[in-house]
């Protein structure tokens, strides 16, 4: 016989595979607790969100609302997000894309399909593309160089307070002089 050996990485890992497989619905209800202990109580659609949002960076239901409160209260921000935030063509980037985000106000509901739509729009018209694009405005919103899609990240965080950290992060972005 051969002593049985307990496989950490690998129970983290069939987690995982678990918890991406439940409806978000399900997910939601599973990690009420946590979500409760972490003093995160949303409403019934905040907290579907945030699941949606989160569901495939977790392993293990305590998970979920540390990554939450992360981007629900970001910090200082990461090394990697500062350097993001230091190109010379953020602040425009960033103040553009708020005027576009307030100019659409009235139009229809800002959802994160339509939040990608205007950051879309930003960059064809200062003529930037990919991550000269997107990390910036991912360090703008949550102080991090990596996570979920900017539009999840802009419905778990909501219109105004996303405008608001794009507004933050502008004044003190890159080269003012762009």
């Amino acid at each position: 016989l051969s002593p049985a050996v307990f496989d950490v990485q690998k129970l983290r890992w069939m987690g995982g595979e678990y918890l991406r497989a439940l409806s978000v619905e399900d997910l939601v209800t599973q990690a009420q607790p946590f979500l409760q202990a972490a003093g995160l109580v949303g409403t019934a659609s905040q907290q579907e969100v945030w699941a949606r949002t989160f569901q495939k960076y977790i392993v293990a239901l305590d998970e979920l609302a540390g990554l939450v409160q992360v981007v629900l209260d970001p910090g200082d921000g990461d090394a990697e997000a500062k350097e993001a935030l230091a190109g010379e063509h953020v602040h425009a980037l960033l103040l553009d894309l708020v005027d576009r985000l307030e100019a659409s106000k009235g139009d229809e509901a800002i959802d994160g399909a339509r939040f990608k739509k205007l950051l879309q729009e930003s960059g064809k018209s200062l003529a930037i593309k990919g991550r000269l694009l997107f990390q910036p405005v991912r360090a703008a919103l949550t102080g991090r160089g990596h996570g979920p899609d900017l539009p999840l990240l802009f419905d778990v965080l909501g219109a105004e307070t996303a405008v608001q950290r794009l507004r933050q992060a502008a004044s003190g972005a890159g080269a003012h002089g762009d």
